[in-house]
């Protein structure tokens, strides 16, 4: 387990959905699962957004989840209005969570290797399409676990496609 930063803790946030405007407050005495999206026009995030609302609305044993998102409160809006009104996101248009979570830039193999190639035509097959972009797109995704100011898992992503099946994480709030 490691320490969530502290410059992370004292941040304060704008976004959707929030009873704070600070992030400390947000995840005091909660199991969160953090989820850093890539950038507002990745073909892969609609899947991922969508895929954890139907966990989080069918299983009630499921950790809060938050996400992290490049731009503004506005474009979180008109992104998370299509695909889970609901979901608590944070404006990030610095990166400054991206940053101090060391979340990486994806290489060109990260980018562009057969994995994502094959997860992009699954990706349209799902009906999800690259939009207009709104961030870095070399912003690899991030998951983290969060409990008592530590962060308890994470999930090293390999691509940028990469999609864990959320169903079959290694953790439950009952045994955390």
């Amino acid at each position: 387990m490691e320490e969530i930063p502290g410059a992370i803790l004292s941040k304060e946030i704008d976004g959707i959905n929030l009873s704070s405007n600070k992030f400390a407050d947000e995840i005091k005495d909660k199991t969160v699962l953090l989820v850093l999206l890539r950038y507002k026009g990745c073909i892969f995030c609609p899947q991922m957004v969508k895929d954890l609302k139907n966990i989080a609305e069918n299983n009630s044993n499921y950790p809060e989840i938050i996400f992290i998102f490049q731009g503004n409160a506005e474009q979180g809006k008109s992104f998370f209005n299509k695909y889970w009104p609901k979901a608590k996101a944070i404006a990030d248009p610095q990166r400054e969570f991206y940053s101090d979570l060391k979340i990486q830039k994806a290489t060109i193999g990260q980018m562009f290797g057969q994995k994502v190639w094959m997860k992009g035509l699954e990706a349209i097959m799902h009906g999800n399409f690259v939009g207009i972009p709104i961030g870095d797109l070399r912003m690899m995704p991030g998951l983290f676990l969060l409990q008592d100011n530590k962060i308890v898992w994470k999930h090293n992503f390999e691509h940028i496609a990469d999609h864990p099946d959320f169903c079959k994480m290694p953790f439950t709030v009952d045994n955390l």
